[in-house]
């Protein structure tokens, strides 16, 4: 899996930085489906990505992650600004990760708390 490595950390950073974008203009237009489309996509890659190169913590967030952005696809008029909130929070973790990665080989993520205040959001 090492080999794979420098394109999972490109494309990870890639991902994540789109997903900051997109979820920022959803924000802003709620009902844009092309973003929320654009926003599973990325997530759901980003979860597969990360369970291939076995960091489940990563992969568990962003698991939990699309259940929010699942959301986002059923509900007229976005999500309230305390689930963006999180989601943010998701991300910078995720990257955090990456770099963690990057620098070390392990992905140093405790996703736990995260996943507990994203499973709260879907209980709603």
């Amino acid at each position: 899996m090492d080999e794979y490595l420098p394109m999972f950390l490109a494309e990870g950073r890639e991902h994540l930085q789109e997903l900051n974008l997109a979820v920022v203009r959803v924000e802003e237009t709620p009902d844009d489906q092309a973003t929320v489309d654009e926003i599973f996509r990325i997530a759901h890659s980003l979860k597969g990505m990360s369970a291939t190169m076995g960091f489940a913590g990563m992969a568990a967030l962003t698991h939990e992650m699309e259940d929010v952005f699942e959301l986002l696809r059923q509900r007229k008029g976005g999500l309230e600004r305390a689930a963006i909130d999180v989601l943010l929070e998701c991300l910078d973790a995720l990257s955090a990760a990456v770099e963690s990665i990057d620098s070390t080989g392990a992905e140093e993520i405790e996703p736990t708390a995260l996943i507990e205040r994203l499973q709260g959001l879907v209980r709603e």
